[in-house]
């Protein structure tokens, strides 16, 4: 490879490093500040403070996080590896490693979102049956159970388990601390952050749940507006993204010799790898663009 070709070749692989870090790095800070939410609702005691810090000098490892890790250093060192073998460049199997974590990375967030917006959809309905049975008569306990049998899949589970908690004498806070950690959305968000806030301030809990379900069915109708506007976008994206690799596998089997000028030539697969990495790059940024969150 010329040096100007390494350099280039540098450089955008750093662009598209520095691209995918910064993603990630926005979406733990979203994931951090969300997670606090229900900490700023209520101020605790000094009690509460020692309980809290107790608990997370006691906590075990999470094994979830371990194996997570585990998995992105071995794919980071298997693409570093392959890299370094075909074009002998240190510093470029080293960006090649790290940017091989965002992938995997990208497709777990967003099966998350995918489950917490599947979560939100079953919430909408659950969330009137909880105000029509505390109308009735029933308690927060009750109402949770009530609406639980309404629902299917995660949204009976999740209600029953809040419902259980609560029954064995468990703070508001964390009855519901892990549906609101599982499914970072607002209209979950918004359910959790209600039901704490009139549980101390006290009142009737139910006109509050009915203006919760209105707005949670606005999002909803937003939500699905948007996807259809930008789902041809995305389409066109991935589309453009696969296109280059099925025709070359398409040339191959057409004129199997064709490659070997490129594969050959002293250049060939080092423009080979400035063309995916410029692609790549265009990938990702596009995906950010394109990508929304309600």
């Amino acid at each position: 490879m010329t040096d100007l070709l390494e350099t280039a070749i540098f450089v955008v692989a750093l662009l598209v490093v520095l691209l995918a870090v910064s993603d990630l790095f926005a979406g733990w800070w979203r994931a951090l500040n969300k997670s606090r939410d229900l900490e700023r609702l209520r101020p605790m005691d000094d009690d509460e403070i020692e309980e809290a810090r107790d608990g997370r000098a006691g906590a075990g490892l999470n094994w979830t996080v371990v194996i997570w890790t585990g998995v992105a250093l071995i794919l980071s060192l298997f693409v570093g590896s392959i890299i370094f073998s075909v074009f002998s460049v240190p510093v470029l199997a080293v960006l090649s490693g790290l940017l091989s974590v965002y992938i995997p990375w990208t497709a777990i967030r967003q099966f998350r979102q995918w489950r917490a917006l599947r979560f939100e959809q079953d919430l909408v309905d659950a969330v009137d049956l909880m105000a029509a049975a505390l109308e009735a008569g029933e308690n927060t306990s009750q109402a949770l159970v009530s609406a639980a049998e309404g629902c299917e899949g995660s949204g009976r589970r999740e209600l029953r388990e809040i419902a259980h908690r609560l029954d064995l004498g468990m703070s508001i806070e964390r009855a519901l601390q892990r549906v609101h950690r599982k499914y970072p959305v607002e209209g979950v968000r918004l359910f959790v952050q209600s039901l704490i806030a009139k549980w101390y301030a006290g009142g009737d809990l139910a006109p509050v749940l009915r203006a919760i379900a209105r707005i949670m069915r606005d999002r909803l109708s937003i939500r699905l507006r948007t996807r259809s506007e930008l789902a041809g976008a995305q389409a066109s994206a991935l589309l453009l993204a696969l296109l280059p690799y099925v025709l070359i596998v398409a040339f191959v089997l057409a004129a199997p010799f064709w490659i070997d000028s490129i594969v050959q030539h002293p250049s060939g697969p080092a423009l080979l790898l400035f063309g995916v990495l410029l692609q790549l790059l265009g990938f990702v940024w596009l995906w950010r663009v394109i990508r929304v969150e309600l």
